[in-house]
């Protein structure tokens, strides 16, 4: 199986990221998955961490593929017109993945326009029984997320510094988190990871990081993103339209006691049994449910447990097999169509 995946840039985004994870679970010995990137790299976003062989649109058309795939409809209107092109039968079997959630169903309809799947694969459960009636396909299948809990895993560190220290995402609804930290006693500390939007890396001054309790470390992969779950007490998911959680998915997958909205963790939380869920992540809501779990050390254990148990049948390698499962079957239905 050979597969093309087509984004705007090679950005560090949770789209390309599970295509990434989707490459290194793969049979290397018997299938491949690439990248082709519609606008030209540029320093600013060239981090995608990938050993992949990559292509723009004219080397990519000088192979053949068995299918080509598009992640989501994050891209510049120039980009989502130019889909059109990868209709070509060189690129094989078409499908359009859907990420989000039904408040960017303009763009996903735009996709589905200009791409014209053959196959239309959810991520999540929001689009059940509505999506099949405003986007074209032969097929419509839900393909749930995955998390590496090979890699992911707990710790058996005991932590009793006093202090608690909250992890989450620095680029993903991340103010409400910010206002929660100033509603909460001076023994809590917030360190977040990834990209910062660019409204709060310019501010020059910010009383929580001269107090010492607020930190960035910047984008994180690896055994490094492994290490820093597990430095942190809990985890604070605030995302209003996830289609898969990244960042819930691995927390859980290390132990760590996750607070988190409904989005995109439908699959895994279950409030008062594996996390416990904002369903509106205000700043009170926020530090309410933080400074109740920190005060519960029995909540605390009981949620590090049974999130990681919840979280386990998610892994890479099945749903890699699942994908691979999915167009497999298409193309032996449809024999001769994609030779």
């Amino acid at each position: 199986m050979k597969l093309l995946v087509v984004a705007e840039r090679p950005v560090l985004a949770g789209g390309l990221l599970r295509f990434e994870h989707v490459r290194r679970a793969l049979d290397r010995g018997q299938d491949e998955l690439c990248f082709a990137f519609l606008k030209d790299k540029d320093t600013a976003s060239d981090i995608f961490p990938s050993s992949a062989r990559m292509f723009d649109f004219e080397s990519a058309g000088e192979e053949f593929w068995d299918a080509v795939m598009v992640p989501g409809a994050g891209f510049s209107e120039t980009t989502l017109m130019a889909l059109g092109r990868f209709r070509e039968p060189r690129f094989g079997l078409r499908i359009q993945h859907i990420l989000n959630d039904r408040r960017v169903e303009d763009r996903f309809k735009i996709v589905n326009q200009t791409f014209r799947p053959d196959i239309v694969v959810y991520n999540n459960t929001a689009w059940t029984g509505y999506g099949e009636q405003v986007f074209a396909a032969q097929r419509h299948v839900t393909l749930i997320g995955a998390v590496d809990c090979d890699r992911f895993r707990p710790s058996h560190d005991t932590r009793s510094s006093g202090v608690c220290t909250i992890g989450g995402l620095a680029n993903k609804n991340v103010g409400p988190l910010l206002q929660a930290l100033d509603l909460l006693p001076a023994e809590f500390r917030l360190v977040l990871f990834g990209k910062l939007p660019q409204r709060i890396a310019e501010r020059s001054e910010d009383p929580r990081k001269e107090s010492g309790r607020l930190h960035y470390t910047g984008p994180l992969f690896g055994d490094a993103l492994n290490d820093y779950y597990r430095s942190c007490d809990m985890v604070v998911m605030t995302e209003k339209g996830a289609g898969w959680a990244n960042l819930a998915a691995e927390a859980l997958a290390c132990g760590r006691p996750l607070v988190t909205t409904p989005h995109g963790t439908d699959a895994f939380a279950r409030h008062g049994e594996t996390a416990v869920i904002c369903p509106d992540p205000t700043p009170q809501a926020l530090a309410t449910a933080i400074e109740t779990l920190w005060r519960d050390p029995q909540l605390r254990r009981a949620l590090s447990v049974a999130g990681r148990s919840a979280i386990e049948p998610y892994s890479w390698q099945e749903y890699t097999r699942q994908l691979i499962k999915i167009i497999t079957e298409y193309k032996t239905e449809r024999v001769g169509e994609f030779q």
